[in-house]
């Protein structure tokens, strides 16, 4: 919709300052031949499943932002937002065993150790994806594969020259 990509319309600068942050990582990523041990729930707590073993195409899929675990060195970015919509509490284990329950009708926060983007960070990295397009991004409050403890603290400022009508507005940057 016109002046919504680059916040001229006043529905999308007003909009701005709700915006979420995206969650990029959640759980954890085994590296090729690395076999990590999973948990599944029984009763009410959790036993150890099927471990998972990374692949010649798993480790492809991955970010290169994201640290693949050895059995000698496990990074667990924790568990993501989770909604129980149902009449009946839902069961779960994080990646490290816990037991938790949703009960209906709640949520469970996001772990602080998960990674996210910050939100127009978000849309602009998925094309400006350079060493220093990400520095320029970062240094100027946008979060890229942060911590979200980390990533929650700060506050982009992309908006300062990238807004409409400033410097490097947006919509004629993207003329060129």
């Amino acid at each position: 919709m016109p002046g919504s990509y680059d916040f001229s319309a006043t529905a999308s600068a007003s909009a701005v300052p709700n915006r979420l942050y995206r969650s990029v990582a959640t759980g954890i990523f085994p590296a090729n031949g690395a076999s990590i041990g999973t948990f599944k729930v029984s009763g009410t707590s959790c036993v150890a499943g099927t471990p998972s073993v990374g692949t010649d195409v798993s480790a492809f899929a991955l970010s290169p932002y994201i640290v693949p675990s050895t059995a000698g060195a496990i990074t667990n970015y924790g568990i993501g937002f989770a909604f129980n919509p149902g009449l009946s509490a839902t069961k779960a284990c994080t990646p490290d065993g816990t037991y938790y329950t949703v009960a209906p009708g709640t949520s469970v926060a996001a772990a602080s150790t998960t990674l996210v983007n910050s939100p127009i960070a978000t849309a602009c990295f998925s094309c400006h994806d350079s060493d220093l397009d990400r520095s320029h991004m970062t240094t100027n409050g946008g979060s890229i594969y942060a911590l979200r403890s980390t990533a929650l603290a700060t506050g982009e400022q992309c908006l300062l020259c990238h807004g409409s009508g400033k410097v490097a507005d947006i919509k004629l940057m993207h003329a060129k």
